[in-house]
């Protein structure tokens, strides 16, 4: 596969899913972002702030419109919409694998579908189809181990304050004395 479409257009403009060559010519791809997490976290004791990674978020707003302008294109549509239906076992759409140069630059490999808006058709007299796709993302184990040892809870206490408390506390005690 090329990484540049001017040397090789074709896997920017078709998709496989699931291992089967789309034949109607992808027109149109939207939400084709990936988009980094981070946790700004300020601090209450100075006036500043870090920004902590959190790591990809998941790719949930691809849309893909795909046009059939022949009849045997149309009925690649049909068997599509059957290859993205829930499944009567689990209820749910299969996780299939995607393939298309615009897709893979993003690392959107895996899917399931999210929403099918069409066939609806065009001014042409060809009929398009709107597909949202979600990125799949297995389920992993929770990272567990040892807790962090517990911090004292409550505001924490400038030093200066903290150095005053103690003079007086300590001249509170030597005029009590007297």
């Amino acid at each position: 596969m090329s990484d540049n479409p001017f040397r090789d257009i074709k896997p920017w403009n078709r998709v496989t899913i699931g291992g089967r060559e789309i034949k109607s010519l992808l027109v149109a791809l939207d939400g084709n972002e990936l988009e980094d997490e981070w946790n700004v976290q300020r601090s209450l004791e100075t006036n500043k702030a870090i920004a902590v990674y959190r790591g990809v978020k998941l790719i949930e707003g691809v849309v893909l419109t795909f046009e059939a302008a022949t009849e045997a294109a149309f009925d690649d549509l049909r068997e599509l919409w059957k290859l993205l239906a829930p499944t009567r076992a689990n209820g749910r759409p299969p996780t299939l694998q995607i393939e298309n140069a615009m897709l893979t630059w993003i690392g959107l490999r895996s899917i399931n579908r999210r929403r099918w808006k069409g066939p609806y058709p065009t001014a042409t007299n060809s009929w398009r189809v709107d597909l949202g796709v979600i990125e799949y993302s297995p389920p992993e184990p929770v990272k567990v181990g040892v807790q962090d040892p517990s911090k004292p809870w409550g505001p924490t206490v400038d030093p200066q304050i903290k150095a005053l408390q103690q003079q007086r506390d300590a001249l509170a005690a030597e005029a009590a004395a007297v």
